[in-house]
């Protein structure tokens, strides 16, 4: 078995080797096309076809999100043609049945020309950081989206290369129905666990716990939802506010330390899991109130809330 896995993995490594020496080679023998690199991304320019981002990035789900938007603003503020297609044929490994596919069509819809003339012209309020990143995505949220990128620009971004493919879309409202995420008074509790604090000293549970105890408190609450990948955190939710607290059923947790996309490697549908966080981040957003911890998904679920006018509370 150890053997087999092996084997289709570098039958599959090999396949995405030609695909890249293919797109290298063809770009070589036309005038039309141009290869740009970038620390997390390869734009392929063609004065015809537009432009393809190929994210490269190896890491988690979101991080992968956060270095596409740090590349897209690098395009940006080079004046270069915004990419009209973002594929991962080359990155996200940890999130594909197969490694030389392009996943991301399965979750977005293309990129309108409505939408990529609009974001071209929208600008970041403020100044960012020098590439490749734009922004500390282990800082304040609030002034990353008030104060660095501003709302309309990541209105438009989101708008252009986040907006839900139809298979999306249909799980989001699923999950918003199954959790009554809008028809209830919602805390959303996000927790990130296993190897965050390799990442950065994370703020304590009963920090959570009593932040959320706080909030339930105040009186415009119905139900606690917590989403965490760590099943001792969920637990200890679920027993704090028994009767009130649901969780996502759809998105599995561990006891262990392991980041969960490797926790879960071989033992699940990965691209059916990747869908459910999606559609968790997009549902979860639509709360009326988030409590979010300071990471890349953490990042995308402040933005998302906060855009949709939801109290937003960012803990380490």
């Amino acid at each position: 078995m150890l053997r087999s896995s092996c084997l289709e993995r570098l039958e599959a490594e090999h396949e995405r080797l030609q695909l890249f020496s293919r797109l290298i080679l063809d770009t070589a023998s036309t005038t039309d096309s141009q290869l740009r690199f970038f620390c997390y991304g390869i734009l392929n320019q063609h004065s015809q076809n537009g432009a393809t981002l190929y994210a490269t990035h190896q890491a988690g789900l979101f991080s992968c999100w956060t270095t596409i938007v740090w590349t897209i603003l690098e395009i940006q503020q080079l004046g270069l043609p915004l990419p009209n297609r973002i594929s991962n044929r080359f990155g996200m490994d940890a999130f594909k049945q197969h490694l030389a596919a392009n996943t991301i069509p399965e979750w977005f819809e293309k990129p309108s020309p409505a939408s990529l003339s609009q974001l071209a012209a929208c600008r970041p309020v403020g100044k960012l950081l020098e590439p490749p990143h734009a922004f500390d995505h282990h800082s304040d949220y609030e002034l990353i989206a008030t104060q660095q990128l501003g709302t309309d620009w990541l209105q438009t971004y989101l708008q252009t290369y986040m907006r839900p493919s139809i298979k999306l879309q249909a799980t989001i409202e699923y999950m918003l129905r199954r959790y009554q995420i809008t028809r209830k008074r919602t805390l959303v509790v996000c927790y990130r666990g296993t190897d965050k604090g390799c990442e950065l000293k994370q703020d304590p549970v009963s920090m959570y716990l009593e932040t959320a105890q706080q909030i339930v408190q105040e009186g415009d609450i119905d139900q606690v939802l917590i989403q965490t990948n760590q099943q001792q955190v969920r637990d200890l939710f679920v027993r704090t506010f028994a009767g009130y607290c649901v969780l996502i059923e759809e998105l599995p947790v561990t006891s262990g330390q392991v980041v969960m996309h490797a926790h879960l490697a071989g033992q699940v549908d990965i691209e059916a899991w990747t869908l459910n966080l999606l559609a968790m981040v997009f549902a979860c957003a639509r709360a009326c109130t988030v409590m979010t911890h300071t990471g890349n998904l953490g990042l995308f679920l402040d933005v998302m809330a906060r855009l949709q006018g939801a109290r937003v509370v960012q803990l380490r």
